[in-house]
């Protein structure tokens, strides 16, 4: 998990590939966070650049209107497609 200090993978192997990231946003206040609540805001790579994602803030309004802070969620998807699992995903949280 992303507060977990141990590798996703044991040392010596090979970690998975992946091929883009989907990127989640979550307003909140502190309280118990589920990425299952998060709303999909887009994906890696569409604008040509594979590891790069733009947030216009002005996209986000009707998302996190009045929020004080907001959880960023970025979950991998690997070479042969398979969606990372949320306790193997990371997050951000942002003030406002």
């Amino acid at each position: 998990g992303p507060e977990d200090p141990k590798p996703a993978w044991p040392m010596g192997s090979r970690a998975p590939g992946i091929l883009y990231f989907n990127v989640y946003v979550l307003a909140h206040s502190n309280q118990a966070l589920r990425p299952e609540d998060a709303s999909f805001i887009g994906t890696t790579g569409l604008d040509g650049r594979a590891n790069r994602f733009y947030v216009d803030p002005a996209s986000l309004t009707s998302l996190v209107s009045n929020a004080q802070r907001v959880r960023f969620y970025v979950q991998g998807v690997t070479e042969r497609g398979t969606i990372l699992p949320w306790k193997d995903c990371v997050f951000v949280d942002v003030s406002g």
